[in-house]
């Protein structure tokens, strides 16, 4: 008799940005959902410095691990799809990309593999693309990911 076995689920990493129990200092500092990490104990001064910090965390690990291993089910379709609107008609199952997602309050992080379909259903969700490794000059990094991991790469430097 032939044993069925589900599909993998699709890898998730989570960071949790947390503000400083002293009212005096106003800091946020990030906590990772990766046993034994510990990102960076630089406080950070503002929401827009913790939430960069934040994404660029989870796109290293995100390049860390590489992409999506065949036959990965979508993280999001597991979850029920409650990352995106009801109204969006479900998953398509395998997940094909990495993508950075948050929260509507900011203070929830997530790097998780999903498919194509809920992936363009989650508001402000951004795929997460590989690393410019082709040796090219004057290439920069943000918080370990291509600075121009956001849609559109606006802050990629320009040739020549």
């Amino acid at each position: 008799m032939a044993k069925h076995t589900e599909p993998a689920v699709g890898r998730l990493w989570t960071v949790n940005i947390t503000t400083d129990r002293d009212p005096e200092r106003r800091t946020m500092t990030l906590r990772c959902s990766v046993p034994g990490c510990r990102p960076d104990p630089v406080p950070l001064p503002t929401p827009t410095a913790a939430r960069t910090a934040a994404a660029g965390h989870l796109a290293a690990h995100g390049h860390a691990a590489g992409p999506p291993p065949p036959g990965s089910g979508c993280r999001c379709g597991k979850e029920g799809c409650a990352w995106h609107a009801w109204t969006v008609p479900g998953c398509r199952g395998e997940a094909v990309g990495q993508v950075i997602l948050h929260t509507g309050a900011g203070r929830l992080w997530r790097l998780a593999e999903l498919c194509g379909h809920c992936a363009a259903s989650i508001p402000d969700a951004r795929e997460l693309r590989p690393l410019n490794t082709g040796g090219a000059t004057g290439a920069h990094l943000r918080g370990g990911c291509w600075a121009g991991w956001s849609s559109g790469g606006a802050d990629r430097p320009q040739a020549g």
